[in-house]
C-alpha cells in the first residue's frame, strides 16, 4: 500500500485535501502535523510515497522546510494553495526550493469538480518513477554549418510557472531546439529541469559546458555564469562580464546567438524584474529573428518585457497563452 503525508496547518484543511485528493483505496492518507518537528519526524518514520504541503502557512518558512524534507528523505512534494493573487511567488520559491508541481485551489467551492485536477496530479505523480541519468560521451567537434531553428527564452521572477504551461503544450520537438535562460541560483537549477522534464514529452536537461546543442532537446542554462554558444555550435560558460548583475544574463545570451551564423528562430522575453534581455532582444531582432514579449497582465512581475516593449525589441506583445499556442506552431 502506498502512503500519502499531508502537511497541513489545521485539520480541517487536512480533511479537505484528503477528500478531494482521495481516489485509490489502496492509498493510505495521514496528518503530519503543523509543527516542524512533528512534521520531520512524521516525514522520516513513515517514508510515504507522496507530500502533499500546504503553502498556507503563516509561520513556517516553507522553502526551508522543503529543503529539509529532501535532505532527510528523498520524495516528491506536491505543493497547493489557495487560489490568489498572490499565489504565484509562494509556488514561485517552493519549486525552486525542490518541491516537484503545484496546484492551486478553491477552498471554498462546494463543486468538486473545481478542484478534481489534486487526484488527478496526486495519481500522476505517486506512480511517477524517478529516471535515472545516463552519463555521456563529450562529442566531437563537426563542420557542419547548416542553420536550425532555434527558440530562445529569457525569464525571471515567475518564470518557472510561465515555462511550465509553455513547455505542455509544446509538440515532439525533431528539428527545433530550445533553450531557456532563466534567473535561478545554481542550487535549484535541477529541481527545475526535473520539474519542468515532469510536464514535458521533450528531454529537458541542463547545458552542459563543452556539449553541443543538439535538436529536438530542451536546455536550461545553469547558474552562476554566463552561458553562451561558440562558433561549432558548443555551449561555453563565462564569468565575463563581471559586472552583470544577473548570472546567467539573458543579454549575453542573446547577443550571441544574434552574432551567431548557425542559428534563426524566434526569441521570447517572459516575467520578470528589471530589463535584462532587452538590448540583447533588440539586436536580434535587427538580425531578422522574430521577437516576443510577455504582456502585463499575464506577467508576474512587468520589468523585463515592459523594457522589451519599449526599446522597440519585441515585435510582438501577447498574454502567456497566446504565447504557447504561437509557440507551439513554430517549432517542429
Amino acid at each position: 500500500m502506498k502512503s500519502i503525508a499531508i502537511i497541513a496547518p489545521n485539520i480541517g484543511e487536512y480533511k479537505f485535501i484528503r477528500e478531494v485528493s482521495a481516489n485509490d483505496s489502496e492509498v493510505k492518507y495521514f496528518w503530519a502535523g503543523y509543527e516542524y518537528n512533528d512534521i520531520m519526524a512524521g516525514i522520516i518514520s513513515t517514508q510515504p510515497d507522496l507530500v502533499l504541503l500546504s503553502l498556507n502557512f503563516t509561520s513556517m518558512d516553507i522553502p526551508d522546510l522543503i529543503k529539509d524534507i529532501q535532505t532527510a528523505y528523498k520524495c516528491h512534494i506536491l505543493v497547493y494553495i489557495e487560489d490568489s493573487k498572490n499565489a504565484d511567488g509562494h509556488i514561485f520559491n517552493a519549486l525552486s526550493a525542490g518541491a516537484t508541481d503545484y496546484i492551486k485551489l478553491l477552498f471554498d467551492s462546494t463543486e468538486a469538480e473545481q478542484n478534481k485536477e489534486l487526484s488527478l496530479k496526486v495519481a500522476k505523480i505517486i506512480n511517477l518513477k524517478q529516471k535515472s541519468l545516463q552519463k555521456k560521451d563529450l562529442p566531437k567537434y563537426t563542420e557542419d554549418v547548416e542553420k536550425q531553428n532555434l527558440l530562445i527564452i529569457g525569464s525571471s521572477t515567475g518564470g518557472p510557472a510561465a515555462l511550465m504551461e509553455i513547455i505542455k503544450k509544446l509538440p515532439k520537438l525533431v528539428e527545433s531546439s530550445i533553450v531557456i535562460i532563466q534567473h535561478i541560483e545554481p542550487d535549484y537549477i535541477q529541481a527545475l529541469v526535473e520539474w519542468l522534464s515532469y510536464h514535458s514529452t521533450n528531454l529537458v536537461e541542463v547545458a552542459q559546458n563543452n556539449y553541443k546543442l543538439e535538436k529536438g532537446k530542451i536546455y536550461i542554462a545553469n547558474g552562476g555564469e554566463h552561458l553562451i554558444v561558440d562558433e561549432q555550435g558548443y555551449f561555453r560558460y563565462t564569468k565575463d562580464p563581471e559586472e552583470y548583475p544577473y548570472k546567467p544574463s539573458i543579454n549575453r545570451f542573446f547577443e550571441c546567438i544574434a552574432d551567431s551564423t548557425l542559428y534563426f528562430g524566434t526569441a521570447i522575453i517572459l516575467t520578470g524584474m528589471g530589463r535584462d534581455g532587452s538590448i540583447g532582444m533588440l539586436k536580434l531582432k535587427e538580425h531578422k529573428w522574430k521577437t516576443i514579449a510577455q504582456d502585463e497582465k499575464s506577467s508576474v512581475v512587468y520589468g523585463m518585457p515592459k523594457a522589451a516593449k519599449e526599446n522597440g525589441a519585441a515585435e510582438n506583445v501577447m498574454g502567456l497563452d497566446e504565447i504557447a499556442d504561437k509557440i507551439a506552431k513554430i517549432v517542429y
